[in-house]
C-alpha cells in the first residue's frame, strides 16, 4: 500500500484539474477523502485476498497432483 500511495498522491495533484469536474462537494486534494479511498481500497484488497486464500486452502494437494 505504501508504494501505491507514494505514486498516487503526486498523480492526484497532477491530474486534479481533470477530475475537478467529476467531484461534487470535495476537492481533489482533500486529505480525508484521500485517506478514506486508500483505506477502502486496502480493505477490499485484503478481503479479496482472504477469500481467494480460503478457497485455495480447501484443495487437497495430493488429490490435485493425482488428477493432473
Amino acid at each position: 500500500m505504501g508504494m501505491g500511495v507514494l505514486i498516487g498522491i503526486p498523480g492526484i495533484y497532477a491530474t486534479s484539474g481533470l477530475i475537478r469536474g467529476a467531484l461534487v462537494g470535495v476537492s481533489p486534494s482533500d486529505p480525508m477523502t484521500l485517506l478514506g479511498v486508500a483505506v477502502s481500497l486496502t480493505l477490499v484488497t485484503l478481503a479479496t485476498g482472504y477469500v481467494a486464500a480460503r478457497r485455495v486452502l480447501r484443495i487437497d494437494p495430493a488429490r490435485l497432483l493425482q488428477s493432473g
